[in-house]
C-alpha cells in the first residue's frame, strides 16, 4: 500500500541493534563527543521517468546522472535541533521522531538553488541524516536514511547519486497496486522507499555537461507539483514505451559504447516524448529556446532536468563545455560547468580544539 506506518522498518529489535544502550553496541561506534560532522554530496541529473502509465504493474522508472557540481554540504554538531537551518530542521526532527536522538542541530554551509530541478532536498536530507548518523556513532546506510527521511518515493536517482558508484543510473520504478503505489505522487507525497538500483554505466570522463539555471525560473515543488502529477497520470502507454525505447536501444548502448553523438540524440528525442514532454511544456517557453540556443552552439545533446527549469547540454571537451557555457547569455542565474561523477557522499569529522 502507498502509505507507511509509523516505524514500519524501525521496529524495537532493529532500533536496539542500532541504538543499543545509548553508548555503544551492534551496529554502533563511539558517539563523536565534541567537534562537528561534515557531509557533501553532489548534485544529480534527471532525464527522465520512465513509466508514468502504470498498467504493467510498476510506476516511475528513473534515469538520471550524478555531476561533479553542483554540491550540497550539511554541517551537524551538538546543540538545539531550534538552530538548525530552515533548510534542514525539518530533517533534524524527522530523524529525531524515528531514532529517538537528540542534542544536535545541522546547518547547510553550502547548497545550490532549491526548485532548479537539481534534486536539493533530497541531498540536504541524505546530508543531514548522514551527519547525525555519524556524530551519534550509528551505521545507517543511504537507503535507510532516505527511508527516514520520507525521500526516492517517486526516484530513486538522488539516493543512488549519495551511494559510490558508476554515474549513469537507472532505477526499477515501484509496484502499482496493492503491493505498492496506488496513486500517482511526487516524491513529497509518496511514502514508498527509494526503488533499487536497476543498473550503473560509466560515462567517458572526456564528456562535460553545461548545467545552466535560467534567470527568475523555478519549477515545481510541493501541492503544485502533486497536482501535476495527478493531471497529467496516467499517460498513454505508447508515450510511456517510446520513452523506454529510446532509453534501453539508444541512450543506453551510447553510454557503453562511447558515442557521444547517438548519446545526445537520445537525449534530444527523450525532451519530445513521455512524461519528460509533459514537463518540458509546463516550464517557460525560456526553457525550450535555451536548449536550442546550446544544441545551435555545438552541444551534443540537451535535456530538461526533472521539473526544470535547470537546463542542461553535453559535450566531449573541458574547452568546449567552457566556450558553450560563456556563449549562453545573459539570461541565466547560474552556470555549471561538470563531469559526471562517481564518488558518492564524503564525510568529514572536525574535532574540536580544547
Amino acid at each position: 500500500m502507498d502509505s507507511l506506518s509509523p516505524l514500519e522498518s524501525w521496529n524495537s529489535d532493529k532500533l536496539s541493534q542500532y541504538l543499543g544502550d545509548g553508548t555503544t553496541g551492534p551496529g554502533k561506534e563511539e558517539r563523536l563527543q565534541s567537534g562537528r560532522v561534515i557531509v557533501t554530496s553532489r548534485a544529480r541529473l534527471h532525464v527522465c521517468l520512465l513509466d508514468m502509465n502504470g498498467e504493467l504493474g510498476r510506476v516511475d522508472g528513473s534515469v538520471g546522472i550524478a555531476i561533479s557540481e553542483p554540491s550540497v554540504s550539511v554541517a551537524v554538531s551538538r546543540g538545539k535541533p531550534s538552530e538548525s537551518d530552515r533548510m534542514v530542521r525539518t530533517f533534524v526532527n524527522r530523524f529525531y521522531s524515528r531514532l529517538r536522538v537528540s542534542g544536535y542541530c545541522a546547518k547547510a554551509v553550502r547548497y545550490y538553488p532549491q526548485h532548479a530541478g537539481l534534486g536539493l532536498t533530497t541531498q540536504l536530507a541524505l546530508c543531514t541524516g548522514r551527519g547525525l548518523s555519524e556524530i551519534e556513532g550509528l551505521r545507517l546506510q543511504a537507503r535507510e536514511i532516505a527511508r527516514i527521511m520520507r525521500r526516492g518515493g517517486t526516484s530513486g536517482i538522488g539516493t543512488a547519486v549519495f551511494e559510490r558508484g558508476p554515474p549513469l543510473i537507472v532505477d526499477t520504478g515501484h509496484h502499482m497496486g496493492p503491493r505498492g503505489k496506488t496513486k500517482f505522487t511526487s516524491s513529497d507525497y509518496s511514502s514508498q522507499p527509494p526503488p533499487a538500483v536497476l543498473l550503473r554505466l560509466r560515462i567517458p570522463r572526456n564528456w562535460k555537461f553545461v548545467v545552466a539555471l535560467p534567470k527568475g525560473l523555478r519549477g515545481y515543488g510541493g501541492r503544485r507539483e502533486l497536482e501535476f502529477f495527478r493531471k497529467k497520470c496516467p499517460i498513454p502507454p505508447r508515450m510511456a514505451a517510446d520513452t523506454a525505447r529510446i532509453v534501453l536501444m539508444r541512450l543506453l548502448p551510447a553510454a557503453l559504447e562511447k558515442d557521444i553523438d547517438s548519446f545526445g540524440s537520445a537525449l534530444n528525442s527523450i525532451q519530445k516524448t513521455g512524461f519528460k514532454r509533459y514537463e518540458i511544456e509546463e516550464q517557460s517557453p525560456k526553457v525550450r529556446r535555451l536548449m536550442e540556443r546550446g544544441l545551435k552552439l555545438g552541444a551534443a545533446g540537451a535535456g530538461m532536468s526533472s521539473m526544470g527549469p535547470s537546463v542542461y547540454f553535453v559535450l566531449d571537451s573541458s574547452k568546449g563545455a567552457r566556450q558553450l557555457a560563456a556563449k549562453l547569455g545573459d539570461d541565466i542565474e547560474e552556470t555549471w560547468v561538470a563531469g559526471a561523477y562517481s564518488g558518492g557522499a564524503r564525510v568529514s569529522h572536525q574535532i574540536a580544539e580544547e
